[in-house]
């Protein structure tokens, strides 16, 4: 008996002439789907599989690599990569998923959704800090330093918690003021310099590896 699913479509490679293998996140977490003949258009799930769309489907496990059964339906956000700047925004969180997510939680994965779907990739350099903002949070960790007083200068925050300390991660107190602006979700009014946003990805990605991984 399959297993029903929606799929998050991360990532498609050709496998030989006809067949495809789909990286994917939903209900089984992060999985392998392997479309046999996926890329003839007799197929049944010929164009079903296109990056980033939403697939409801029944599938069958074997071994390390999932079988599709049947489809459900489509929501076919694959369209919206016509627009260049939202297929490399959609790229970049699918990568990201890729990277650091191998279990299923309801929360990432509407998250996920809510992002790929976002209508602000334009200003990319404040989405990715207020995305890895949202994914700490959704993942359970909140960075203390959020809700503290930020002294000026050069700040330590101390990786455990998330906090200003005397010592642990360096960065600028401006970034931290500009972060604790985005984490309330002004992702419009706040831009980051080119150099703060890195600044700011830094330590966030600090904080993911320390708490998520």
């Amino acid at each position: 008996m399959g297993m029903k699913t929606p799929l998050i479509v991360l990532k498609r490679i050709r496998a030989g002439d006809e067949d495809l293998l789909i990286k994917g996140y939903g209900r089984s977490g992060l999985i392998n789907l392997f479309v046999k003949e996926g890329l003839l258009e007799n197929n049944r799930f010929f164009g079903v599989f296109e990056p980033f769309n939403f697939v409801y489907l029944d599938f069958s496990q074997r071994g390390s690599l999932a079988l599709p059964n049947d489809i459900m339906g489509v929501d076919r956000i694959s369209y919206l990569c016509s627009d260049y700047e939202r297929f490399l925004w959609m790229s970049w969180v699918a990568k990201f998923v890729i990277q650091h997510i191998t279990y299923y939680d309801e929360k990432l994965f509407d998250l996920f959704r809510r992002y790929l779907l976002s209508d602000e990739y334009d200003h990319k350099e404040t989405l990715r800090v207020k995305f890895k903002l949202d994914f700490l949070k959704v993942s359970g960790f909140e960075p203390k330093f959020l809700k503290e007083r930020i002294p000026a200068g050069v700040v330590h925050i101390d990786l455990s918690k998330g906090s200003v300390a005397r010592k642990g991660f360096r960065i600028n107190s401006g970034v931290l003021k500009a972060l604790k602006r985005i984490s309330t979700g002004d992702t419009v009014k706040v831009r980051l310099a080119r150099s703060s946003s890195k600044d700011a990805e830094d330590l966030l990605d600090a904080l993911i590896e320390y708490h998520i991984k």
